[in-house]
């Protein structure tokens, strides 16, 4: 019941493969109307009985084929309810006689399928209902499901610092005038070279005590 929500939309039978279905079913019905009302004259009681069988058969089949026809039967499809292991009586009852009363007046309803996520026309809304692909189930159920890595926690993020507001410029001081350089230095006149002097003559040499005392014994 419940499982039928977590199946993916590829699960559900789309418009062409309940269409070919019901085409199937359609040339049963016809085939067993024409076997049952061969000898009967044309008219409202043959045209009653064709439509009845033409209910009769979708309601029987559904009901007893676990929600298949023979259509369904050769495309691999089934009816399903979202609420219910087993069809009840008044679920297929109101699906296959009154929805598909309603829908064979206008067509046109069936075409609501083609944008529903699981494939349902209006009488499929109504009851919970809806048509699967039995192949494409049991793919779906023998493959393992994929396995996700656990991610990483989420990095917390910095909080961003205000920025400071740089202080305003102080007005440039205006630039001094340039200073005149200095006058040159007259060069000092050197001082005038003095003449060597005269070498002084040696002074005579003074006699001493000893050489006295010679000179007066001679």
């Amino acid at each position: 019941m419940e499982r039928y929500y977590q199946y993916p939309r590829e699960i559900y039978a789309g418009f062409w493969m309940r269409f070919f279905a019901y085409s199937v079913d359609v040339l049963m019905i016809g085939s067993l109307q024409r076997v049952l009302f061969f000898y009967m004259k044309s008219g409202w009681i043959k045209s009653s009985l064709s439509l009845g069988v033409y209910f009769l058969y979708f309601v029987l089949m559904t009901k007893f084929g676990q929600g298949q026809t023979l259509g369904k039967m050769i495309f691999g499809l089934r009816v399903v309810c979202f609420n219910e292991e087993d069809l009840s009586w008044s679920t297929v009852i109101t699906r296959e006689i009154f929805g598909r009363y309603i829908q064979k007046v206008l067509k046109v309803l069936y075409l609501v399928l083609v944008f529903t996520g699981k494939s349902q026309h209006c009488v499929d809304l109504i009851v919970d209902t809806a048509v699967i692909s039995e192949r494409n189930r049991m793919l779906y159920e023998k493959t393992p499901p994929r396995t996700v890595p656990p991610t990483a926690p989420p990095v917390p993020t910095v909080p961003t610092v205000p920025t400071v507001s740089t202080a305003p410029t102080a007005p440039t001081a205006p630039t001094a005038p340039p200073v005149p350089p200095a006058p040159p230095v007259p060069p000092v006149p050197t001082a005038p070279t003095v003449p060597p002097a005269p070498p002084v003559p040696a002074a005579p040499a003074t006699p001493t005590l000893m050489e006295e005392n010679e000179d007066l014994e001679q």
